[in-house]
């Protein structure tokens, strides 16, 4: 561990262009912290809390979080090539500039979070919490998703074309602008495209 993190809790600190690549954090607090220009390629974050922080122009190249949560944070121009969250609670952070295609999400709460153009293509994610999200524009096309809840989500003009996306929730979303073109969907989500559309099912 380098020097300046040798402690479990930190408030009201500013990083500024810090390098510390191939590190490990583990069960480290940050509450209302910000992060400029700073360096974290291929360090891994186990159990840490990120509360209240700002994260402009970092590089989090090949990074794996394990268990660590953002809770509202707003993370911006931020490089995410090859990163890994695993089983990470996000809730209420905003992420702007920040590109997703290479990122990997293996389950974990992302309700509240602003995923605006956010790109997920051909991604495969389980078991994500989505609720209440700002996921508009987002990009899910043929990606496959399982047991993922997208109750209350904002999904205005998203697309999940060519994507299979059985055994998800979508309860409380208005899908009129949502691209669906070729995907694969359930009985429920028929049932929710067709209750948007003025239809009456019994089923």
């Amino acid at each position: 561990m380098i020097a300046i993190f040798t402690g479990n809790l930190y408030e009201n600190k500013a990083f500024d262009s810090i390098t510390a690549e191939d590190r490990a954090f583990k069960n480290i607090t940050f509450k209302n912290c910000s992060f400029k220009s700073c360096i974290f390629s291929h360090s891994e974050f186990t159990n840490c809390i990120f509360e209240k922080c700002s994260f402009y122009g970092i590089k989090f190249n090949g990074v794996k979080f394990d268990k660590t949560a953002f809770l509202n944070c707003k993370i911006s121009f931020c490089s995410l090539f090859g990163a890994v969250y695993d089983f990470c609670k996000l809730t209420g952070s905003y992420f702007s500039d920040c590109d997703f295609a290479t990122v990997t999400i293996n389950g974990g709460n992302w309700s509240y979070t602003g995923l605006n153009y956010a790109d997920f293509s051909k991604k495969n994610l389980e078991n994500v919490n989505f609720s209440n999200a700002d996921l508009q524009r987002a990009d899910f096309s043929k990606a496959k998703l399982r047991r993922c809840n997208f109750t209350d989500a904002v999904l205005s003009n998203a697309t999940f074309a060519g994507a299979d996306i059985r055994d998800n929730t979508f309860n409380g979303i208005d899908i009129k602008t949502v691209n669906l073109k070729n995907a694969y969907i359930d009985l429920a989500l028929a049932v929710t495209i067709a209750e948007c559309h003025g239809a009456r099912c019994y089923y």
